[in-house]
């Protein structure tokens, strides 16, 4: 999907996400992360959580997005990295500390 000339990819879990877009909207992170990079194949998108817990529980509007990543694109704001590798190792992980409490 395009708007104001930005390429933008909705999904619900950024793991899922790819540096084809310019921007990524995602929800799934509550508030553990606000706005990150991705970086991938030599290049980078801004990922931006667009939760209604990261913005008072209510909707964010689009303008305040775009408003984002226009800062974020001019170096007037920085993210931290957003590391698949890394979020799948601490997935991996909560996963055998469940199974492991569980077995008890």
């Amino acid at each position: 999907m395009y708007l104001s000339n930005i390429s933008i990819l909705c999904l619900h879990d950024p793991i899922n996400a790819n540096t084809k877009y310019n921007l990524i909207l995602c929800g799934h992170l509550h508030s553990n992360m606000f706005i990150s990079e991705l970086h991938e194949n030599r290049k980078k998108s801004l990922i931006i959580n667009v939760g209604v817990d990261c913005w008072n529980y209510r909707p964010v509007e689009w303008r305040k997005l775009e408003e984002l990543y226009t800062q974020w694109r001019v170096g007037k704001i920085t993210a931290p990295i957003y590391d698949k590798k890394e979020v799948k190792k601490i997935r991996e992980e909560r996963k055998t500390q469940r199974k492991e409490t569980l077995r008890g």
